[in-house]
């Protein structure tokens, strides 16, 4: 049975574990892996769905955990990969990268990360970001990975 533990950061460390170069070994974080949709860099959210996202994220409104996994046999020198979250985590990290304005009802309401007032980009800096963090065990079926994805995935009722 796949090990389960929950752990908080903060918007800005997470943003910061997805970078290649990340310092610390085991700690890195990779969102593109088989079962995620899209590729690292785009994935398959819309403008106005990643706008939505930070525009929550703004508001205060709660806001799904990131769910990582690392495969059995896994060394603590492997990145986690993102199970769940992924298009979350993209949107994070491209809007602090100032790849896209937030929603707004004329242009220059819309704004990029650096252009917000201080206050707001400290409250999302330093925002909580929530992590279940799933260890896949060697007495865990092969294709649990999939079931996993499949069963977070799949809308049980419309």
């Amino acid at each position: 049975m796949p090990k389960n533990t929950q752990t908080s950061t903060t918007n800005q460390q997470f943003v910061e574990q997805l970078n290649e170069d990340y310092p610390i070994e085991g700690d890195g974080i990779q969102i593109a892996a088989d079962f995620q949709r899209g590729d690292e860099e785009t994935g398959v959210w819309s403008l106005g769905l990643k706008r939505e996202y930070i525009d929550s994220l703004i508001r205060g409104y709660p806001v799904g955990p990131t769910m990582l996994i690392k495969p059995a046999g896994a060394s603590h020198h492997n990145k986690w990969m993102i199970l769940d979250g992924g298009n979350r985590a993209r949107a994070l990290r491209d809007f602090f990268n100032n790849k896209f304005k937030t929603k707004g009802e004329t242009p220059g309401d819309k704004k990029f990360f650096k252009d917000l007032d201080v206050e707001t980009r400290e409250m999302l800096k330093h925002s909580p970001h929530n992590i279940l963090q799933v260890r896949i065990t060697r007495t865990d079926p092969d294709d649990i990975v999939a079931e996993l994805f499949t069963r977070i995935n799949t809308k049980i009722a419309p």
